[in-house]
C-alpha cells in the first residue's frame, strides 16, 4: 500500500494591518509513491474540488507532509 501524504493549499494575504499570514484554502489527502506525486496528484484534485482550471487560482503554494498511519482520514476532504 503506497503511502499517504496530506497536501494544505495556502494563500498569503495581508490582514487588517498589512501583516502577511497564510491561510489555507484547502486540503485532500492522497495515495502516491513519494512527496513529488503526492504534489501532482493534489494539485488536480484541488483544482476539481474548488472547481477551477488551475490549482493556482485559489491557492499560492502548498505544503505536503506525509501521514503516519493513525492520523490518516477514511476520505479525502
Amino acid at each position: 500500500m503506497e503511502p499517504v501524504y496530506r497536501v494544505s493549499f495556502f494563500r498569503t494575504v495581508a490582514d487588517s494591518t498589512g501583516h502577511l499570514f497564510n491561510a489555507l484554502q484547502g486540503a485532500v489527502e492522497v495515495h502516491a509513491e513519494n512527496s513529488g506525486k503526492a504534489v501532482q496528484l493534489a494539485r488536480l484534485k484541488f483544482a476539481k474540488l474548488k472547481h477551477v482550471t488551475t490549482w493556482t487560482i485559489r491557492a499560492d503554494h502548498e505544503q505536503c507532509e506525509l501521514l503516519p498511519r493513525r492520523q490518516r482520514a477514511h476520505f479525502i476532504r
